[in-house]
């Protein structure tokens, strides 16, 4: 009997909790009322208070611009400003600004009736403007301005009209809220104070070029694909103005400064409200030069009209106390639009002949050579030949007879360097030119820096390699070749005893010849020339950030009795020698060297004169001087026309008054 056991259970069952229908009533409510409350909020703030809320939005925009620098101001060495700011207003269109506004009155005309509108709104928008202007200026003309300066991003202000005038800007001023896009702003410039002084030395600035700003941008991007730093790295826009020509364009980087903002909040129209924030506008550094701008000045009236170069610096250090060339430009024009007319004119004044153009040396050389003759052991002090006029076949301007070192150089003896070219031969008066700098840059703080030209076998090759094409075009065909074989076979004898007096191929710089000549004044060392004196950044802290010292580029090893015999033969030209007619009255003591280099056989020569001075015999000699003029009176001669400069320019270095003014009479000074 299968039995089955039944436990009764003792635990009451569990059953579902129940909650009171009041209580779920009042829940429900709850959450009605609470949706129905936040739909009614809704419609409140997007329906009712809808626009309003738009208009704020709108009105709290933000808007930067961009506020330029000063650049750094630039004076000579007692302090005298040279370079220095003033400013413009020019009128700026910020493109998103004018996009707001044609959308927003395209939004009142109904979408069947918009096609076209927009460019009609921005020719409204452009015509507020010129009616503002009231100068002539056109629509076109504003957005053909617009669109060559307009910026990569939509915010960044493009300029399009230039130096408004005060009654232009109060009416542009008077009616900003109509004028959609438009920013009038205040936009520094250079000024300068002593007119054209040192143009070729102080230079401007100009727009950057879009292949210059193209060429920033690629250097960025690769760059930052190297993962290099970019800080370094210049990062212009393509409406700014950069240093484009000497001082301005070597010391572009520092006399920039760092640009600053100001932030608005604009309205929907691109009107101001208040400003936000402010970032100060950092000023260029300030330069102070070597130069001395009353020197230079004297430089400058005594060059007028002679087309050549001027040079001035101290031997002792290389700082450049004066340099100049003729024709010179005026700075100022780059701050107005050019015109054709003007672009030739000033082109001719920017070739800085002073430091860029290559001259032939004449007898000047004869420097360099008595160096090289004597350093390769070649001649000596006491060294003598005789001149019968001519010393193989090449003609000297001279019957000079028995005549040593010093004496040559006095009285610019041919005959006798020809004979020192011949002994030093062209390899080693390539290496001595090199000693003295001619054939490399002299290291000074401007673009234009000539290397020089050597009187090589190189040289002739690609010299006559030139003519031997110009005869080909003309169909001359043997000519041409009969220059090739020439060249093929070196310097021959004849030419490499015409480098010997300067002629031949070698061309050089007034400054390289300046540096020639401080050569002889220190004994033998040559200092890199230079402009700058001292950096002080323009925050106003006053920290020198570039101070230029001496920097010895060149030390030529000759004895004491050595440099004395060229000294004597300089200090003898001066006083009985082919500059004696028109130096030897000078109060100070001066020793040089004239320079007559041909350019034609019908007496269009380059003159020139070298000389270095000190107050009084034993002082150490403060200045050299290089002078060179391009022909311009036939049969001209150093002597006649370049040394009467360069006793003027001494006699200024050292105070004498009117020595810029005197007279300068050509006279019968030769070689």
């Amino acid at each position: 009997m299968h039995l089955r056991n039944r436990i009764p259970s003792t635990q009451a069952p569990v059953e579902a909790p129940e909650f009171a229908p009041v209580r779920v009533l009042v829940l429900g409510m709850i959450v009605v009322v609470s949706l129905l409350l936040l739909t009614l909020r809704l419609w409140y703030l997007q329906v009712v208070h809808g626009q309003e809320a738009l208009d704020e939005a709108e009105n709290n925009q933000r808007t930067s611009i961009r506020v330029l620098p000063p650049r750094g101001i630039i004076e000579d060495r007692n302090h005298k400003p040279l370079l220095t700011n003033t400013s413009r207003i020019d009128v700026f269109m910020v493109p998103d600004r004018l996009e707001e506004w044609i959308r927003q009155e395209m939004r009142k005309v109904p979408r069947g009736k918009r096609v076209g509108l927009h460019a009609r709104l921005e020719i409204e928008a452009y015509q507020r403007l010129v009616d503002a202007l009231e100068d002539g200026t056109t629509v076109a003309e504003l957005q053909k301005t617009f669109k060559k300066n307009q910026q990569p991003g939509p915010s960044d202000p493009t300029p399009i009209k230039q130096d408004i005038t005060q009654a232009q800007l109060a009416r542009i001023a008077e009616g900003l809220a109509d004028l959609p896009g438009v920013i009038p702003q205040s936009v520094p410039v250079r000024r300068y104070p002593q007119g054209m002084l040192a143009a070729q030395v102080l230079g401007y600035i100009k727009q950057i070029t879009p292949e210059d700003w193209k060429a920033e941008r690629d250097a960025r991007k690769k760059a930052v694909g190297e993962g290099r730093d970019t800080d370094s790295l210049p990062d212009h826009r393509q409406t700014d103005f950069v240093g484009t020509y000497g001082l301005e364009r070597f010391y572009d980087g520092i006399l920039a400064g760092e640009s600053g903002s100001t932030d608005y909040a604009i309205t929907a129209q691109g009107k101001r409200l208040r400003v936000v924030e402010t970032t100060e506008a950092t000023p260029g550094a300030k330069l102070t030069l070597t130069l001395d701008s009353q020197l230079q000045q004297t430089v400058e009236k005594l060059m007028q009209g002679k087309k050549g170069a001027a040079v001035a610096l101290d031997p002792r250090n290389g700082s450049v106390r004066a340099l100049f060339s003729f024709p010179t430009f005026d700075p100022s024009a780059y701050q107005r639009p050019i015109t054709p007319e003007m672009v030739a004119e000033l082109s001719a004044g920017e070739q800085n002949r002073a430091t860029g153009t290559k001259y032939p040396p004449g007898s000047t050389f004869k420097i360099v050579s008595s160096i090289a003759g004597l350093s390769e052991k070649k001649i000596g002090t006491g060294t003598a030949i005789t001149c019968v006029g001519s010393y193989k076949k090449k003609k000297c301007d001279g019957v000079h007879g028995t005549i040593s070192l010093s004496s040559a150089l006095t009285v610019s003896c041919d005959s006798y360097f020809y004979r020192v070219g011949e002994l030093v031969g062209e390899d080693k008066m390539k290496k001595w030119c090199q000693s003295v700098g001619i054939g490399e840059r002299t290291g000074i703080d401007l673009p234009t820096d000539t290397m020089g030209r050597l009187s090589t076998s190189e040289m002739k090759r690609l010299s006559f390699e030139a003519q031997a094409r110009q005869y080909e075009a003309a169909g001359n065909l043997a000519k041409a070749q009969a220059l090739r074989d020439d060249a093929a076979r070196g310097m021959n004898l004849g030419e490499i005893m015409m480098t010997g007096i300067g002629q031949g191929f070698t061309g050089v710089s007034p400054l390289q010849m300046a540096q020639v000549v401080s050569a002889v004044a220190t004994g033998g060392k040559i200092y890199r020339p230079h402009l700058l004196d001292k950096a002080v950044a323009g925050d106003g802290s006053g920290r020198a950030i570039k101070t230029v010292k001496p920097e010895l580029t060149h030390d030529i090893k000759l004895t004491r009795a050595q440099w004395n015999a060229i000294r004597s033969g300089l200090r003898n030209a001066v006083m009985a020698g082919t500059a004696r007619k028109t130096v030897s009255a000078c109060p100070f003591y001066i020793a040089g060297k004239t320079g007559t280099a041909e350019l034609t056989k019908d007496g269009d020569n380059y003159a020139w004169f070298v000389c270095y001075a000190a107050r009084k015999a034993g002082e150490t000699p403060s200045i050299a001087v290089a002078v060179c003029l391009e022909p311009a009176i036939k049969g001209q001669h150093g002597g006649d026309v370049a040394a009467p400069i360069a006793r003027r320019i001494v006699e200024a270095h050292f105070g004498m008054k009117g020595s810029d003014s005197l007279a300068l009479s050509a006279s019968a000074g030769g070689d």
